[in-house]
């Protein structure tokens, strides 16, 4: 919220908004002179987000293709356009960046997290723990650690229309109280690995399980838990 300048009374977009984490946090930071809409392909987190988002007026859910923006909301319709953790996925991600500056205002702003490049994110260990299971991914599967240069951005950015075009790498680690812990989370909580999980056999899922333990004691905390250390690339630009 901070890095992206969310004020109170503003109009904010939350692209492929999952369970609505962002969209609610930013529902909070505008107050109710604002309003958030959160956009997202996945009926059922969608479903999530409107039972957390408790009611309120000043926030709304619709099911929306990030590529497919400017067939669902209007022409300069909000300041703020955000993404956490969402560009990765996308396979045609000029196409986002370039319907999210088509629902903004001129001026207003961009503001996109990304996981930094494998070497910069331990979590990027959890997909070899898999792949004995998953196997290679398929071709043309976006990457999740493929969007970690800034360069590449300056690129897709400056060709979606936006100006002065900043980042920074924040650390986002992921701490757990044990690898039992841990492990449960990976399975029950990511998007990505969850459906993959529960269509195995019992005894695959326990050995996933076990092999995922082992890698999470592999990291262990200064308080006696275990903890990812990991990096998220922030960036923020101007609609022009």
């Amino acid at each position: 919220m901070r890095f992206a300048g969310v004020r109170p009374g503003d109009q904010v977009l939350d692209v492929a908004t999952g369970s609505g984490v962002v969209a609610l946090a930013a529902r909070r930071r505008v107050g109710m002179a604002g309003r958030v809409v959160g956009c997202d392909i996945a009926a059922n987190l969608l479903d999530i987000a409107r039972a957390q988002a408790g009611g309120y007026s000043n926030v709304s859910f619709i099911e929306a293709d990030a590529e497919e923006l400017p067939s669902h909301l209007p022409p300069s319709a909000f300041r703020v356009a955000l993404s956490q953790l969402g560009l990765m996925y996308v396979p045609d991600k000029l196409a986002m960046l370039k319907g999210m500056h088509h629902t903004l205002v001129a001026g207003g702003v961009i503001a996109v997290a990304v996981w930094a490049e494998a070497s910069r994110c331990e979590l990027a260990g959890t997909a070899a723990v898999v792949a004995p299971w998953a196997g290679p991914p398929r071709p043309g599967t976006p990457g999740l650690w493929d969007m970690g240069d800034p360069a590449l951005h300056e690129q897709l950015f400056t060709a979606a229309g936006f100006s002065k075009i900043g980042y920074q790498f924040v650390r986002h680690d992921w701490h757990f109280a044990n690898a039992e812990a841990a492990s449960d989370a990976m399975f029950n909580g990511t998007g990505t690995l969850r459906p993959f999980y529960y269509k195995q056999p019992l005894e695959v899922q326990a050995a996933m399980r076990a092999a995922m333990v082992q890698f999470f004691n592999q990291h262990p905390a200064d308080d006696g838990g275990v903890v990812l250390k990991n990096e998220v690339l922030l960036v923020r630009a101007i609609c022009a």
